[in-house]
This record gives C-alpha cells, sequence and structure tokens, in this order.
C-alpha cells in the first residue's frame, strides 16, 4: 500500500515536471500538411477522444482533442495548409499548433490540461495517504481494522 502512495506523488512529479516545460524542450517543424485523418476512439460505443493524425514531411504527429481549448478552430487542421508545430520527440504529441498563424493549441493550454491532471493526481495521493495513516493508526491501537 506504501508503494501506491510513492506511485501516486511520483506520477504528480512527472506531471508536474511536464507542465513546465516551454516550446525550447519540444522539436519544431514547419511545412504543408500532406494528410490528417481524424480519428475516433470509441469505449462501450461512446467517443471517447478524437485524436488527429498529421503528417508533414514524412513525420506522423498527433493531437488530442482531449488538450484542445473550446475555442480551438479544428476545422483549419486539413491537407494542403501550411502549418507550425511543436511536438514531443517521444510519442510524437503535438503541444503547440499554428494553420496559417492561427492557433489551434497553445503550449499554455497544453501545460494547464497537464496541470490539471497534477491535481487530480496530488489529491489522489493525499487522501490515499490519509486512508492509509488512519489504518495503521487503528491496527496499532487497537490491533485489528475493525
Amino acid at each position: 500500500m506504501p508503494i501506491i502512495c510513492v506511485l501516486f506523488i511520483g506520477i504528480s512529479l512527472y506531471l508536474n515536471w511536464l507542465s513546465n516545460r516551454t516550446v525550447g524542450n519540444y522539436e519544431f517543424i514547419s511545412g504543408r500538411i500532406v494528410q490528417a485523418i481524424r480519428l475516433e476512439r470509441k469505449t462501450n460505443n461512446q467517443v471517447t477522444d478524437i485524436v488527429f493524425d498529421i503528417k508533414i514531411d514524412q513525420t506522423n504527429l498527433f493531437l488530442s482533442k482531449n488538450h484542445l481549448s473550446d475555442t480551438s478552430n479544428i476545422s483549419l487542421i486539413k491537407t494542403g495548409e501550411i502549418a507550425e508545430i511543436y511536438f514531443d520527440k517521444k510519442d510524437n504529441s503535438i503541444t503547440q499548433m499554428y494553420v496559417d498563424n492561427q492557433k489551434i493549441i497553445d503550449i499554455h493550454d497544453y501545460n494547464s490540461h497537464i496541470k490539471s491532471s497534477r491535481n487530480v493526481t496530488i489529491v489522489i495521493a493525499v487522501l490515499f495517504t490519509l486512508w492509509l495513516t488512519s489504518r495503521i493508526y487503528r491496527y496499532r491501537k487497537y490491533k485489528n481494522l475493525n
């Protein structure tokens, strides 16, 4: 059980490190969009995530709709448009994208999404640690968990 506490705290620290990255930490590519495919991930016949598979100069990149804000104009993502993209080299996920000088996703949008994930992870870690501490206290005091 304490391993789970350490795991959640480790994940929240990693997400905190990710949320503090700047465009200098990502790879940059600029060019014409060769291919733009919209994929839908479904779970129990419900769309859980919309992913864009974008190809620029032989590089396949992925953009998740979960990272986009409500004001993002995803209709701009189409074949033949000029795009400037910062992406993570590890998984080719897009962190900042401008199509014809119009913002699709910004590094601040991406970081705020990661910060919300980090906050949820921190809350779970704190609650689980409190629960575990109460169980240990109860066991030491009463010699049982009931």
